[in-house]
């Protein structure tokens, strides 16, 4: 048994520090064969006892390589096995969707990559995404994101967690990687694209980077990384104050997204601009930076109508910015959202049973032990894990934007996908009561819950949430 490697250590570290994994996680491990993902396989096959994982490798064929990609798979397979973790492997038609698509066989790739993944965690119920990103990656990914223009967002970098997708090797070097592989004396392999010029991230990497390093600043890796994690602070500062923003400044009606011009006004610029790229994205469009800027020059009293495609436009009117499709969409998915039926919001101080008259139902809310498994397996959905808990927490109805990561789901999505994937009619949806902790969607009641927020072998006491017709009254 080999001590613990320094690279262990950090990749350790990282998952404590980041909150990456729990005690009990179905773990999804992306490998190329190539020496990152290959080190990130045993790294965490050494940890996965001491954090209590499951473990399985998924291998991606694009068959864009056929000379290379089957020593890749036989690589990959028997490494997994020798290291005694599940394994999948898939033969995707990359060129095919680029064709069809009209895209690049870059982007073509990287979907139905993380689209072949999605669909291992489903069948594994793998809560997390593992892949092999590290600290060069995020130094070339900070310059790729400045050479195309992006803002702060795109600036902070890749980050340690998003939504299901981890790197726990971010903080990690490539030269530290190496080192790694050699003392353990790991396999790896090398792919072949990843010395060709034709595409700009390498390119970055073996033209760019190395003179900048050479002619400018023999630490610009360590200073971009560092930059990205600056950012990325700051980028959770603006997206909270564009959060409070938003419900100062926005109103949502049926088909249209209403903007208070006085309280919009009042906003710092990055908060205007944060503002309506979240519009945007409500009203399911991509957000463009001209198509912002052109807003903000409409908000400041320039009266005219702005034409957008797909029949949006923008107008002033009574004091109000709005934006919607008057002449009718020609898809009802892009309609903001339906409501049917007021909004509703109660504030729950902590365990007790309390009246919801908006819905005519009680909630009955009360500390447990864990539940046996027989019984978790009964009422899964109705059942958190009390530590993680916040109280006061809210009760309120679906709102846009709202999003949560199901429990055996492949990840993050909107509150209104799920409904729709699980066939909750329209005319419900608004009646169905969401438990918010700390600002996130922690369960939908009676339907689903965060997997963040389940029962694990650690967990000490349980929260029970049970939601029924109204029997008589009681008091809060």
């Amino acid at each position: 048994m080999f001590p613990m490697h320094p690279l262990e250590k950090k990749v350790l570290n990282n998952c404590l520090d980041h909150h990456l994994l729990q005690p009990g996680d179905s773990l999804l491990i992306g490998v190329s064969g190539g020496p990152d993902s290959m080190a990130l396989l045993y790294i965490m096959a050494a940890l996965a006892p001491r954090l209590g994982l499951t473990l399985t490798a998924a291998y991606a064929n694009h068959g864009l390589r056929p000379a290379e990609t089957p020593a890749e798979e036989r690589l990959t397979r028997e490494q997994a096995a020798a290291l005694a973790v599940n394994y999948r492997t898939a033969l995707l038609p990359v060129r095919e969707r680029a064709a069809e698509q009209k895209i690049s066989i870059e982007h073509a790739a990287r979907d139905l990559r993380y689209a072949f993944f999605k669909e291992v965690m489903t069948e594994i119920k793998a809560v997390r995404l593992a892949v092999a990103h590290h600290a060069d990656d995020q130094a070339e990914e900070v310059i790729i994101r400045l050479l195309r223009g992006s803002g702060r967002q795109g600036l902070a970098g890749m980050r340690m967690r998003r939504d299901e997708v981890i790197r726990p090797l971010l903080t990690a070097t490539r030269q530290e990687i190496l080192t790694y592989l050699h003392d353990r004396h790991i396999e790896s392999l090398t792919d072949s694209s990843n010395n060709s010029r034709q595409y700009l991230r390498n390119r970055v990497r073996l033209d760019l980077m190395p003179r900048l390093i050479r002619e400018f600043n023999p630490a610009l890796k360590e200073v971009l990384c560092r930059t990205a994690t600056v950012l990325q602070a700051e980028d959770e500062l603006l997206n909270e104050m564009t959060t409070r923003a938003w419900r100062q400044t926005i109103q949502i009606e049926k088909h249209r997204l209403l903007i208070k011009l006085e309280a919009f006004a009042d906003q710092p610029l990055a908060i205007k601009r944060r503002l309506l790229e979240k519009a945007f994205w409500h009203l399911k469009r991509r957000p463009g930076q001209r198509q912002i800027e052109a807003i903000i020059h409409l908000a400041a009293a320039h009266p005219h109508v702005i034409h957008f495609s797909r029949g949006l436009r923008a107008w002033r009117e009574d004091g109000r910015l709005i934006m919607a499709c008057p002449q009718g969409e020609t898809n009802s998915r892009h309609n903001l959202v339906d409501l049917d039926g007021p909004d509703f919001e109660y504030t729950i101080p902590g365990p007790g049973i309390y009246q919801l008259p908006a819905l005519n139902r009680r909630l009955v809310v009360e500390v447990t032990a864990p539940p046996s498994p027989a019984a978790l397996r009964r009422e899964e959905i109705n059942f958190l894990d009390y530590a993680l808990i916040n109280f006061p927490v809210n009760i309120r109805n679906y709102r846009p934007g709202d999003r949560f990561s199901p429990l055996n789901g492949p990840g993050s999505k909107k509150v209104g996908d799920f409904m729709t994937d699980h066939k909750i009619p329209r005319s419900q949806r608004r009646q169905i009561p969401l438990l918010i902790n700390n600002g996130k969607v922690a369960a939908l009641l009676n339907q689903a819950i965060d997997k963040d927020y389940r029962i694990t072998p650690g967990t000490r006491k349980s929260l029970k949430l049970s939601l029924g017709p109204v029997e008589k009254q009681y008091s809060p």
